[in-house]
């Protein structure tokens, strides 16, 4: 069975129905009034073919401040498979006379691929690229794939790199639909998680709730087994993936699910070679916000970071903390969006304790914005350092922020662009912003 992306709530923007809508649709009308803002630039704008088009993630920068991506759709076109293109992975580098772009792999129709890359491509410690395809492999379920440098020269520019992959299976036992960023724990065992498949049935999902998932070292064997089966009561659904803690606990947060089937935040904790599950906090899309689509970061200190993307008391998401207290934690809510629709990825943080990230539907215009998050006195000062208009500059961000040692800041918009001929409202953009 072919799986349907399940939505969690009515609506057309979150990370669910963005790839469905991003699949099948692949059209959204942007107008809006280009905004004043030095330190912003656009650095690279899709078209479709061959670049891709629709970065649905954000954007990993390695050592030399190169930086690499995913779009949803775009590149390779040739079935009605991928008639708007299956996906690509690509490469920003920065040259004297500015960025360029490169497609380092461009996705395939079946049989031979997955489709639809839906997370950020990561460094494994074997120093090649992991990420997830949405749909495709063997059984359109999806896939994790494996890109490493071409070994020998060839004839084209770029040179495309090779792929491996492994496809969830047909039993669904095992999870299908990564949509989640993947990360490795010290020993290089693999993570991640789908929000279908598993033992579980959930109410708005048909295909059971999603599961965590480990590929054992060496990955490249692709022996893939369950750690968790996601559950109605104790949180489902989890677009976010998951992180380490520095003593190899686990921390993630469910879309789905919990006591008010609004999103949970829980801890799994492993001993003698299996791993117990535990709630920290049920969502109740009140002042706390509501379906949480983002992963968590942790500080030094072991306080988790997170967003939710609905609810919260100005109706456009909530960024929230968690923090060890007494043998447990206490929830308490840092900022409130006032909008539609605010974060579904990762903040992310700097040396000094700042918070970064992107709203998908909040800020002045409508179409997004990039915020930082500052501490003062106990409190945090909320100043939006972008808001998108949907033209030129992009729209509709869900992408996280990525910052480099000079404190620049980069990410992707998954939507406007100056080029409308063959994505519509625009294919979206890599953009910049300079301190």
């Amino acid at each position: 069975m072919r799986p349907q992306i399940p939505e969690p709530f009515c609506s057309a923007s979150t990370k669910a129905s963005f790839l469905s809508v991003a699949l099948f649709a692949f059209l959204i009308a942007c107008v809006g009034q280009l905004a004043n803002a030095q330190t912003y630039s656009v650095i690279h704008t899709f078209t479709n073919a061959p670049d891709g088009a629709v970065p649905y993630a954000g954007l990993t920068i390695d050592d030399a401040g190169n930086l690499y991506g995913t779009t949803s759709l775009g590149g390779y076109v040739g079935t009605a498979v991928c008639n708007e293109g299956c996906g690509t992975v690509f490469k920003m580098a920065h040259t004297e006379s500015g960025w360029t772009n490169a497609i380092l792999y461009a996705f395939r129709p079946l049989p031979f691929d997955g489709v639809i890359p839906s997370s950020r491509v990561i460094f494994g410690p074997d120093g090649a690229l992991y990420g997830n395809t949405y749909e495709g492999g063997a059984y359109y379920l999806g896939t994790v794939f494996r890109l490493t440098p071409p070994s020998n020269p060839c004839n084209t520019a770029p040179c495309p790199w090779k792929e491996s992959f492994y496809s969830f299976t047909p039993d669904y036992l095992h999870g299908a639909g990564p949509i989640a960023d993947v990360v490795f724990d010290r020993n290089g065992n693999l993570y991640g998680t789908t929000v279908l498949g598993g033992t579980e049935t959930c109410e708005r999902s048909p295909n059971a709730c999603g599961v965590v998932y480990e590929i054992a070292a060496p990955v490249q064997q692709w022996q893939e087994s369950v750690i968790h089966n996601y559950m109605q009561s104790t949180g489902s659904q989890p677009y976010a993936g998951i992180i380490f803690d520095n003593s190899g606990n686990i921390f993630g947060v469910t879309t789905a699910g919990g006591t008010d089937d609004e999103g949970t935040v829980y801890e799994m904790t492993q001993s003698g070679g299996s791993w117990t599950y535990n709630v920290l906090y049920n969502f109740t899309a009140q002042n706390d916000g509501s379906r949480p689509d983002g992963n968590l970061i942790q500080d030094a200190s072991g306080d988790l970071y997170g967003t939710t993307a609905l609810a919260g008391s100005g109706g456009g998401g909530t960024v929230f903390e968690l923090s060890p207290s007494g043998g447990g934690w206490t929830f308490s809510v840092i900022h409130s969006f006032t909008g539609t629709e605010g974060p579904v990825d990762a903040l992310t943080m700097d040396a000094g304790g700042n918070l970064y990230g992107t709203t998908y539907k909040d800020g002045a215009y409508g179409f997004g914005n990039v915020f930082k998050l500052s501490p003062s006195n106990g409190s945090w000062v909320y100043t939006s350092l972008y808001d998108f208009t949907g033209g030129a500059d992009g729209g509709n961000p869900l992408s996280n922020v990525t910052m480099d040692s000079a404190g620049n800041l980069y990410g992707t918009a998954a939507y406007g662009g100056s080029d409308r001929r063959l994505c519509g409202g625009g294919c979206g953009v890599v953009w910049e912003i300079t301190p």
